[in-house]
């Protein structure tokens, strides 16, 4: 006889009774199994709607989308490799045991109303399913991809808060504009528990009435922004032309001011004076254009304070000249200061913003060069809406990322880490004049502040020399004093971005985030989660540069900013590792 071509002892070519019988019943449970699967899959679509829902409009758990596509992958890799083996599935009764404790989890969360509870139970169920039709050993090996399901749920921020699985309605409006701390004025809520804006019939008619009184007081409507795909765009709000601002910014509503100045033409009748604070070191050359358009504003500032850190004050003579030649209503009041000790962007606008008196202080680094009526259009808009604590220009000339870039940035940055800024500048042909874009953070070329907004706010001292993220460091402490802030699209710069010294942005990217977490972000599983997928980010846009540039210096400098984070900062090139000052 000749053996099979399994060998004598593998039974080749005999069909056993066995063998007949199991086909059959792994097709019967196969077919269980699916229709078991589907029946979960409808019983929680409305669960998986409301958490599409939060990733949507909340920040702070945007990550949730790639929760269930990692997962997801996680179990596929784990059944790919249980195909190759030969065990049967032996079901586990307690699998049905776990099921049912899920589904009642789910019915209590229904009854609760808490999201939480709903998407906690998924995990429960998926478990016990797995128990039930693949049995315990391949159950263990899938307990780690749909037990990692847990992270995609919106958690409580504290023990007992279960049912409520989104910031309380302040917190909500805070965390829309991206801020991190909770404002302490009261606002009206307009979103349910699940962070999903309510249209309801009350909300719809006082728009229609708004929209009438605007067309009876003659108001041409401007249009609205859009997109690259023709959409409207969310985070502009409305055009505001007239020197109104898109209806809710962080908490509550902004109005204009009543009797307060419209338009760019109108801000001569304010009383607002411009403190501008312009530190400087060693570019005598860029410094002197800077203020010789400053000084060619259609509104010239009151104040002009120079803080120079250079080895020799040769740029005082060129800005005293430019300053004497000036017409004398328009002529500042010249603060220069001289001084080697300071190191810093930081410590500079620091000294700046002691000697201020104006009520606007405008802080403009000495490589950019604005149009004529930026200041003029900054003050219209601050006249027209007491909230707003902050303004910048838009950038024309900022550098845009590659389409790879773009991607990194939409995918990797979430929650606080989110940077809504850059789109912004990128983007900036696509807006159309006179509409405030709501932010969180500067870029640090030109912003300006109202003095007021400033009192007990200071730029951290642990910045020094070329530093990376003061700006936002000095942003985010407004916004979590309540202040708001805006980029206003009718106001334009050019920032020259003089050279900085040799270095890969990796190291400086890590650290100043790092360094901006640990001081500005509450410590939740989802802000952790978001930072772990931030430097997730860094490290896959360091493989793109090395694959690029064909060197290994991007990993050497993720690696230096990572031992730099360890270290506490010890090692860092422009943050110092003392105590924080003011």
């Amino acid at each position: 006889m000749v053996p099979g071509p399994g060998g004598p002892h593998a039974g080749g070519g005999r069909v056993t009774r066995a063998t007949t019988l199991a086909a059959p019943r792994r097709r019967v449970e196969t077919t269980a199994a699916v229709t078991v699967g589907a029946a979960v899959l409808t019983l929680y679509l409305p669960v998986l709607r409301d958490l599409v829902g939060v990733w949507l409009l909340v920040p702070y758990y945007s990550y949730g989308f790639v929760v269930p596509l990692f997962s997801a992958y996680l179990a596929w890799d784990v059944l790919e490799a249980d195909a190759h083996g030969d065990e049967a599935a032996q079901s586990e009764p307690s699998g049905f045991v776990m099921m049912a404790a899920g589904l009642a989890t789910l019915g209590v969360g229904i009854a609760a109303g808490s999201l939480t509870l709903r998407a906690l139970s998924l995990p429960v169920v998926l478990m016990g399913l797995a128990l039930a039709t693949l049995g315990a050993v391949p159950a263990r090996r899938l307990a780690f991809p749909i037990g990692f399901l847990v992270f995609m749920a919106p958690l409580p921020r504290r023990a007992g808060d279960a049912r409520r699985p989104v910031p309380r309605p302040a917190e909500r409006h805070a965390a829309r504009d991206g801020s991190v701390q909770r404002p302490s004025v009261p606002v009206r809520d307009d979103r349910d528990r699940h962070g999903v804006r309510r249209h309801h019939a009350a909300t719809l008619a006082r728009r229609r009435r708004a929209r009438r009184r605007r067309g009876r007081a003659g108001h041409r409507r401007q249009p609205r922004a859009r997109d690259r795909h023709g959409r409207h765009g969310r985070a502009l709000g409305r055009a505001c032309g007239d020197g109104n601002f898109p209806p809710r910014v962080g908490q509550g509503r902004l109005r204009p001011r009543a009797g307060a100045v419209r338009g760019a033409g109108a801000v001569h009748e304010t009383s607002m004076t411009v403190s501008a604070v312009v530190p400087t070191k060693n570019r005598p050359a860029l410094l002197a254009e800077t203020v010789r358009a400053l000084l060619a504003q259609t509104v010239v500032p009151a104040e002009l304070i120079i803080v120079d850190q250079s080895a020799t004050d040769d740029g005082r003579r060129a800005v005293t000249a430019l300053v004497d030649a000036a017409p004398t209503a328009a002529r500042p009041s010249l603060v220069y200061v001289w001084d080697r000790a300071i190191n810093g962007a930081a410590g500079a606008r620091n000294a700046g913003l002691d000697r201020a008196r104006g009520d606007i202080v405008v802080f403009c680094d000495d490589d950019v060069v604005p149009e004529p009526v930026v200041i003029e259009r900054l003050l219209a808009h601050y006249a027209a809406l007491p909230e707003l604590a902050g303004l910048a220009p838009l950038i024309i000339n900022y550098a845009r990322p590659g389409w790879i870039g773009r991607l990194g940035h939409r995918i990797f940055r979430l929650g606080p880490f989110r940077d809504e800024r850059q789109p912004v500048y990128w983007n900036w042909q696509r807006y159309p004049e006179g509409v405030l874009v709501p932010v969180r953070m500067f870029t640090g070329a030109l912003m300006s502040f109202r003095r007021a907004a400033l009192a007990g706010v200071r730029h951290d001292a642990r910045y020094r020399a070329a530093s990376v993220g003061e700006d936002i460091d000095l942003c985010w402490s407004v916004v979590a004093r309540g202040g708001r802030l805006a980029i206003a699209t009718d106001a334009r710069i050019v920032h020259n971005k003089a050279p900085r010294p040799a270095r890969r942005p990796e190291e400086a990217v890590l650290t100043s985030w790092a360094f901006l977490y640990d001081k500005h972000v509450p410590k939740t599983p989802s802000t952790r989660l978001a930072f772990a997928w931030f430097v997730v980010g860094v490290f896959a846009g360091a493989v793109n540069a090395t694959l690029h540039t064909r060197s290994s210096a991007p990993f050497q400098s993720v690696w230096a900013g990572l031992r730099g984070v360890l270290n506490v900062y010890a090692g860092s090139s422009f943050l110092a590792p003392h105590a924080h000052t003011s």
